[in-house]
Formats: C-alpha cells, structure tokens, sequence
C-alpha cells in the first residue's frame, strides 16, 4: 500500500538525485524557478511503501484566465518498470 504525504525540498532533491529518471524539473529548484518567474506554487510530495520512499513528484499549481490546475513537469520520479508502484502512483 503507498502512503502519499508532502516531503521537504531537501528530500525530494535528495530522492530525484539518486534517480535513474533524474530531471531539473523534477527537483523543487524548479518549482522555486516558477514559483518567482510565474507566481505558482509548488509541492513536494512523497509515495512511501513502510515507511521507505519509493518515488517523488514536484506539483505545481498554477492559474490561467483564472482556473487553477496542478501538473507534474516531466511526470514523477519513480521506477517505471515497477508495474504496481507506476500504478498506485
């Protein structure tokens, strides 16, 4: 069963770091980067199995003619050869 909760910058990093699906944008300096260039916000968040953290996703929030959305820049950072976790994911 994956847990999904909100991590800090410095473990989102650390995990996309050690990724073999390491991108900048899935790092929180991105979100940071359009947090000041556009105004959005970003989350980290964190998809644990006991309690180990198996995958990341740095979501942004943003608005347009004033509708919100949230997207994930370049999907998030997980083995995607893991069928189940890409799922649950």
């Amino acid at each position: 069963m994956i847990d999904r909760r909100v991590i800090t910058d410095v473990e989102l990093n650390r995990f996309v770091s050690g990724s073999h699906y390491v991108h900048y944008m899935k790092t929180a300096a991105w979100g940071a980067f359009k947090a000041r260039t556009e105004n959005s916000t970003y989350h980290c968040l964190g998809f644990f199995e006991d309690d180990i953290l198996k995958a990341t996703a740095m979501v942004i929030e943003h608005s347009f003619l004033g509708h919100r959305y949230l997207y994930v820049p370049k999907g998030p950072c997980l083995d995607y050869e893991n069928d189940q976790l890409r799922e649950d994911v």
